[in-house]
C-alpha cells in the first residue's frame, strides 16, 4: 500500500474494520500516527484526522501525550459502512430520476429540500444520558451509527435542576432510567430506556476464570462496582475485592493482591498503566441494534421542538 495515497474514507474504513473483526480490541493502544501513515501509505495528518473523527464517534479515546486507545467496538454486521449504504441509495434515487425526466436543477433542488427537512427542521434532538463521559460517548456514537444521525452525549450531573433542556428525546440504560424520568418529567424532554448489552470478550474472558481467582475490581462510582461484581458472580466463582474512584497509590495496594483486575470503561487507562503484568479485563456496555430499532420508532412519532 506504500506506492500509493490511502484517503480519509478508506482509512476510516480501514480501522473501522479492524475494531469490528477483534485485530484492535477494547482498550488497547493503535499505532501512532507517523507509524499508521507509514504502514498504510496515507499522509499523517489524514491519520490525525481519521483518529479525531473515531473519537468524536465514541470508537477512540485521545490522551494527550499517549495515543489513541480503542474504547468501543462495532458489530461487523451493523453500520460498519454508512457511506457505501447511503451512495447505492442515492445512486438508485438518481438513476430513477434520469428515467423519469427529472432535470438535473430539479433534482438538486429537491435534495437540498429533503436534506433540510431531514437534518434540521423536522428531526427531534436526541441526547444519551450517562453518569459518566466514556460511556455516554460510546452509547451516544452507536447510536448515531445505527439511527444514522446525530446524537448528544450529557451526563445527568450536567442537566440542569430546573427548566426546558436542549433535547427533545432523552435516551439512557435501563439502569439509569428512573433517576432520569425523575430529573426530567415535566421538563419537555421524552425518556426512553435503551438495552445496553456488557462486551460478549469481556464475558468470555469472566467465563474462562478459574474457581478461586482473586479479581480486583474497579470503576469509577457505587454503581458501577455493583454491575461489575454480579457479572463477576454470574459467569465465575471467584474472590473479589473492589475499588471506587481509584488513585495511583489505592491502585497499588489492590494490585499484588489481585489475580487479575476488571475495570470500567472509564477506568481502564489507569488500570491498565498499574496492572503489573496482570490480565485486565474492560467491561463495557454497547447498544442493543434491537433497542436502537425501538429508538428510531419512537423518534419518527416524536416531534421537534427546537
Amino acid at each position: 500500500m506504500a506506492n500509493r495515497q490511502t484517503s480519509a474514507r478508506h482509512l476510516r474504513e480501514l480501522l473501522v474494520h479492524r475494531i469490528a473483526s477483534g485485530q484492535y480490541t477494547i482498550g488497547s493502544q493503535l499505532p501512532g500516527t507517523r507509524e499508521l501513515a507509514v504502514d498504510v501509505g496515507a499522509n499523517r495528518n489524514t491519520v490525525a484526522k481519521v483518529y479525531g473523527e473515531l473519537a468524536r464517534e465514541g470508537l477512540l479515546q485521545i490522551v494527550a501525550g499517549r495515543g489513541a486507545f480503542v474504547v468501543g467496538r462495532v458489530d461487523a454486521g451493523i453500520g460498519q459502512e454508512p457511506i457505501e449504504q447511503v451512495t447505492r441509495l442515492l445512486d438508485d434515487a438518481i438513476n430513477r430520476a434520469r428515467l423519469f425526466g427529472l432535470a438535473q436543477a430539479d433534482l438538486v433542488r429537491l435534495s437540498e429540500e429533503r436534506i433540510r427537512a431531514g437534518y434540521e427542521d423536522g428531526t427531534p434532538r436526541v441526547s444519551f444520558v450517562e453518569c459518566n463521559p466514556y460511556d455516554a460517548r460510546l452509547a451516544s456514537g452507536e447510536l448515531a451509527t445505527q439511527l444514522g444521525m446525530p446524537v448528544r452525549s450529557l451526563l445527568y450531573t450536567d442537566i440542569p435542576p430546573s427548566g426546558p433542556i436542549e433535547t427533545d428525546i432523552a435516551a439512557t440504560s435501563f439502569f439509569h432510567l428512573a433517576e432520569v424520568d425523575r430529573m426530567l418529567n415535566g421538563r419537555g424532554a421524552r425518556v426512553i430506556g435503551v438495552n445496553m448489552l456488557p462486551d460478549s470478550d469481556a464475558l468470555l474472558a469472566l467465563a474462562r476464570l478459574k474457581e478461586g481467582t482473586r479479581v480486583g475490581i474497579v470503576a469509577a462510582n457505587e454503581s458501577g462496582v455493583e454491575r461489575f461484581s454480579f457479572l463477576v458472580r454470574t459467569y465465575c466463582r471467584a474472590e473479589i475485592r473492589s475499588l471506587i474512584t481509584p488513585t495511583d497509590e489505592s491502585l497499588d495496594e489492590l494490585v499484588p493482591w489481585t489475580d487479575v483486575l476488571v475495570s470500567s470503561l472509564s477506568c481502564a487507562l489507569q488500570v491498565q498503566a498499574h496492572a503489573a503484568g496482570r490480565q485486565v479485563i474492560v467491561i463495557a456496555f454497547h447498544v442493543d441494534p434491537q433497542s436502537a430499532q425501538y429508538l428510531r420508532s419512537k423518534i419518527l412519532t416524536t416531534p421537534a421542538v427546537g
